[in-house]
């Protein structure tokens, strides 16, 4: 586990109880798993940007799953890994989204239309622009943030060449 906790910026590689002091300072969240700020069922990165007061940039990545020996030697015959975009529940808690936000799909081809209920909420890997209800920002999906426009989203379109099955190990308890 690996924790970058600053005035701005918070990042960490598994769940975390770790809280910054200053919330309303962060400007960046990155994470794997869940922290008392965002809570988050997949197995995928995500990153918060803050683009204006009550309005953050949220990216999701799919995940990797293995289809084989990760240590195998390596062939232009055999795939080893594929990329899984699900659907997953997620809960961001900033102070300046509030309970009650929008969420929009602004990358390239992502028309998924995600619902705040109580908080909570599903997406699946895109990008998608948070705004808390009382926020007036105007955004453009087309606005630069940093060195990227606020709608890229590079990521893999691996998807298994054939089917295939992942059985993983379950205790059923003794008998």
């Amino acid at each position: 586990m690996v924790e970058l906790v600053s005035d701005t910026r918070f990042f960490y590689s598994n769940h975390t109880q770790s809280v910054p002091e200053n919330i309303a300072e962060l400007s960046e969240i990155a994470g794997y798993g869940n922290s008392p700020l965002v809570k988050y069922d997949g197995r995928g990165v995500y990153f918060l940007d803050k683009i204006d007061d009550g309005v953050w940039r949220l990216e999701v990545m799919p995940y990797a799953h293995w289809l084989g020996d990760p240590y195998a030697r390596v062939s232009p015959l055999r795939q080893l890994a594929a990329v899984n975009y699900t659907n997953r529940p997620m809960r961001v808690d900033l102070p300046d989204l509030g309970s009650e936000f929008s969420i929009r799909a602004i990358n390239e081809g992502n028309s998924f239309e995600a619902s705040l209920q109580n908080g909570d909420f599903v997406i699946m890997p895109g990008v998608y622009i948070l705004q808390a209800r009382i926020s007036r920002a105007q955004i453009n999906q087309e606005m630069t943030y940093k060195n990227i426009r606020l709608n890229e989203f590079v990521t893999a379109r691996i998807v298994p060449a054939e089917p295939t099955f992942i059985l993983s190990s379950i205790s059923l308890g003794a008998r």
